[in-house]
């Protein structure tokens, strides 16, 4: 499976739920080594490493988030929205963009449609991670969050 469409899957993590849609504008990857990961997180010699699912790598029995090992790399990049793990490449990808807009499906996940804005903080983490929370909304079976780094952007996605 090629790269790009393997940024188009969802990452699922700790909380269960279905993004039924991830818009991202001007999106960029930056990609790390595994190896490379573990010694940002100040793990040095690890001849094992391995992917642990979409979001963590195995640097010898210690987990990281690839979102975080991005966080730490690439601290200056005030767009920086998310990381995950290409396990077979044994690259982390760094996803930044300008804009973003989630849409989950509330039939399958009821728990994050009871309280929209508080479910959008929290999937931002895994999401947008250095973007703002702009609007969100519940619309028919749909929780919609809007993020960007700016508060009056226009969220039409085409």
């Amino acid at each position: 499976m090629s790269k790009v469409l393997l940024a188009l899957l969802p990452i699922f993590i700790n909380i269960s739920f279905a993004a039924i849609q991830f818009k991202v504008t001007a999106p960029s990857y930056k990609y790390i080594k595994f190896k490379e990961g573990c010694a940002i997180m100040g793990m040095k010699d690890t001849p094992l490493v391995e992917a642990k699912g979409q979001s963590h790598i195995d640097c010898m029995g210690t987990y990281f988030n690839a979102g975080n090992i991005c966080a730490k790399k690439f601290a200056e990049d005030p767009n920086l929205m998310r990381g995950y793990v290409f396990k077979e490449t044994n690259e982390i990808a760094c996803q930044s963009g300008e804009l973003a807009h989630l849409s989950v499906d509330c039939k399958n996940t009821k728990k994050f449609c009871k309280t929209p804005k508080k479910s959008c903080k929290e999937l931002q983490q895994y999401y947008a991670r250095r973007l703002d929370l702009n609007h969100y909304s519940k619309v028919q079976n749909n929780l919609n969050c809007y993020y960007s780094k700016n508060s009056q952007i226009d969220f039409n996605f085409k």
